[in-house]
């Protein structure tokens, strides 16, 4: 057991591997909503529930490791109604990011209709992978 020990520590230092990176995490985007445009301020003020047929304000941040400059973003609302295995494609946008953009985008959609509703965001260069995802309702 000893050697074991001593030949994965050697190996550590050898190859010049920090327990830290191993340890430590990536920053990962996520999605933030608010009732209100989304300032320096209110920033912290994020909520999940909205009334119908009210702006939607929504952030992406995004970590500085992005992958391309375009992004597709879907509502998909979480339904039975339909027969559709509980899910139905409620909106769609294709965004190009502009060099102001580089750490987070933002904007705002409108929902006439209430239920549960999730938010995925991909990248254009990977599209099959989702790159954010976020939940919230609609009362």
């Amino acid at each position: 057991m000893k050697k074991i020990f001593l030949l994965l520590v050697c190996l550590i230092f050898t190859c010049n591997i920090s327990l830290a990176s191993w340890f430590s995490k990536k920053d990962k985007p996520f999605i933030l909503f608010n009732k209100n445009q989304i300032t320096k301020d209110n920033v912290m003020d994020y909520t999940s529930e909205f009334d119908a047929g009210r702006r939607i304000y929504y952030l992406i941040a995004m970590p500085k490791e992005q992958y391309s400059r375009r992004l597709y973003i879907q509502i998909v609302k979480k339904d039975n109604a339909y027969e559709r295995q509980g899910y139905n494609l409620v909106w769609t946008s294709d965004v190009k990011l502009k060099d102001e953009d580089i750490a987070s985008y933002e904007d705002y959609v409108v929902i006439n209709q209430p239920g549960c509703y999730v938010m995925q965001v991909f990248s254009k260069d990977r599209p099959t992978k989702v790159y954010a995802e976020s939940q919230f309702w609609v009362r």
